[in-house]
């Protein structure tokens, strides 16, 4: 594949995505598909965020290196430099005045 494969940064943006959305939804049978050579987890790295008591921002800058496997992008190197981790209190449907929405509605 060159550099100059037209359709190289839109396959690149879709990878980058799915993994954005996999770490949001802490998705970590997804986060394996990144990198099957990956080894495998322990419990604690399993388990997804309490989201219900606390949310993290993090503040920091990411460079990613994707290669080709198998016809699929897959990250070679992936690099975060984290500047800042701010804990934000989760809101609560009270605090906003709007009651939840049950599970399932669509909301247009």
């Amino acid at each position: 594949m060159s550099v100059g494969d037209a359709g190289l940064s839109a396959r690149a943006a879709q990878v980058l995505y799915a993994y954005a959305r996999a770490v949001d939804e802490g998705d970590i049978e997804a986060l394996r598909t990144f990198d099957p050579g990956a080894p495998d987890q322990t419990a604690p790295d399993q388990t997804a965020p309490d989201q219900t008591t606390q949310t993290r921002l993090v503040i920091g800058q990411y460079s990613d290196s994707l290669r080709e496997v198998d016809g699929q992008l897959r990250f070679s190197h992936k690099r975060i430099t984290v500047e800042r981790v701010v804990a934000i209190p989760a809101g609560t449907s009270e605090y906003a005045g709007v009651p939840p929405v049950p599970a399932g509605t669509t909301i247009r």
